[in-house]
């Protein structure tokens, strides 16, 4: 591929004269944009340590990341780091818009009133990988059914299983965001 780009570039140099034609054109488009709580203006995901999970609850609450990381993009990818080995699944919901209902950490969320209706559907992390052995990442691309927005985004992460944390900080969620398309 690069042989013919080259070729390419090297006849219009000569065909024109003018290195300028010859030079590939810049673009931007498909540059990606990465959050994480814990970081920056975006809140850490605060968890309860040492106590199993059921099935069906929050792990911390509402996750907000703030329209300026978005930058109109759209959700390309998920990721969530946890600093303990962890084997059970996780679905990551997003919301179109900020729900009224209260996400407590450790406790299974239930939707009120329209918030019904700003839930899509789950983001599915099925596959834990520890590999390191002292901790655990999941991650999901390509996110289908993803969404352009301009305002502030809105998650709770649900676990599926039992899982027991470290540390109140043992979780970080962390989303990419495709712009400037």
């Amino acid at each position: 591929m690069k042989r013919v780009g080259l070729r390419l570039g090297v006849s219009l140099l000569l065909a024109t004269g003018s290195p300028l034609l010859a030079q590939p054109a810049a673009t931007t488009v498909g540059v990606t944009e990465e959050a994480c709580t814990g970081q920056g203006q975006i809140q850490a995901v605060t968890v309860t340590p040492l106590s199993a999970y059921a099935s069906g609850d929050a792990v911390g609450g509402l996750i907000t990341i703030p329209a300026v990381f978005r930058a109109s993009g759209i959700l390309q990818s998920v990721r969530l780091n946890i600093k303990s080995v962890q084997t059970t699944e996780f679905d990551i919901y997003q919301f179109q818009s900020l729900p009224t209902a209260a996400f407590i950490d450790k406790t299974a969320p239930i939707l009120m009133g329209n918030d019904i209706f700003l839930v899509r559907p789950p983001i599915q992390l099925t596959t834990a990988y520890s590999d390191f052995g002292s901790m655990t990442v999941y991650g999901m691309d390509a996110i289908v059914g993803a969404r352009k927005g301009s305002t502030a985004d809105y998650f709770v992460i649900i676990t599926r299983g039992t899982p027991t944390f470290a540390t109140p900080l043992d979780v970080q969620f962390c989303v990419t965001y495709l712009s400037k398309f």
